[in-house]
């Protein structure tokens, strides 16, 4: 049970995610960031992140490429985290703030549940 913790997660995020792309390209579509090509060109590595979460939310890859996944999540959420909330003065656009940290937080416990599931003594079952 404790091996879908991770898969839960992951699924909980991919979706949270959708939610996310179709907020952004509406503010593309609006012409905010020049369109849809300016919000790819943005966000561009959240969406191979998002990938990474549905992959994952519907099944297994080798346990690095899993660590490796939730590391660059919690990296790239960390940064637009802190980056935007080191600018932020008024109560404008708080959303983002809210998804980044959200979306960070889960990352770190998929990690610690993903590490904690798969012992440094026991063989990857994904790649058998």
């Amino acid at each position: 049970m404790a091996n879908s913790y991770p898969q839960l997660r992951a699924g909980v995020l991919a979706l949270g995610g959708s939610l996310w792309a179709l907020f952004l390209a509406v503010l593309g579509i609006g012409g905010g960031w020049n369109g849809i090509s300016g919000v790819a060109l943005r966000f561009g590595i959240g969406f191979l992140i998002w990938v990474g979460w549905t992959v994952r939310a519907f099944g297994s890859f080798r346990f690095s490429l899993r660590m490796f996944l939730w590391m660059v999540s919690i990296a790239y959420h960390a940064f637009c985290l802190f980056g935007m909330f080191a600018g932020f003065k008024t109560h404008n656009g708080e959303l983002p703030l809210y998804w980044w940290g959200t979306a960070m937080t889960l990352s770190v416990v998929a990690l610690v549940l993903e590490r904690r599931g798969m012992p440094s003594h026991s063989m990857d079952p994904s790649t058998r």
